[in-house]
């Protein structure tokens, strides 16, 4: 959970500080794009988002759900995926985050530079994330293995200690 929050914080601070940048042409050309006004406004509504109470932040998960009912447009997904990518709240969902995600980068109308590109890197980092927590999934259920087969041999060695107990006492 605290890896979300340093994930989106580094995210917001990283792209607002590139918001005073001048490009900078590189190898062949190529300049890089500077944060459009729609990805810096999704980030600024994600760090508002971190700031809401629990009550008002379920109301605006509640509120970005219905408009995204209502009018299937990136702005509404993206502003839902920033919802759904805020930690430690019951309706976090990576699962859901990334398909609403994949739906903005289908859909090629409508989709400026910046939200694609932002759409890309917050992709690429919820499946990170989620192999890694798949990982650990894996490692914990190998621990609990091995922990269960530790302790059925600690049974045995206890139950052949009563029987040793019992057997001197008989003898």
């Amino acid at each position: 959970m605290i890896k979300n929050w340093l994930v989106g914080a580094l995210l917001v601070s990283v792209l607002s500080a590139c918001n005073g940048l001048e490009p900078r042409s590189s190898v062949g050309g190529w300049t890089p794009p500077l944060m459009g006004a729609q990805a810096d406004d999704l980030l600024n509504y994600y760090a508002a988002a971190r700031k809401m109470s629990a009550g008002e932040m379920a109301k605006e998960h509640e509120r970005a759900r219905q408009q995204l009912a209502q009018n299937k447009t990136n702005s509404y997904r993206m502003r839902l995926v920033m919802l759904l990518m805020v930690p430690n709240t019951h309706f976090h969902d990576e699962v859901s985050a990334i398909a609403l995600l994949n739906e903005v980068l289908r859909d090629g109308k409508a989709n400026s530079g910046s939200v694609s590109a932002l759409a890309n890197l917050l992709l690429t980092e919820l499946g990170e994330q989620q192999r890694l927590q798949d990982d650990c999934n894996v490692r914990l259920k190998d621990e609990q293995k091995r922990g269960d087969a530790l302790q059925i041999k600690v049974d045995a060695i206890k139950d052949m200690e009563k029987s040793m107990i019992r057997r001197d006492k008989h003898l």
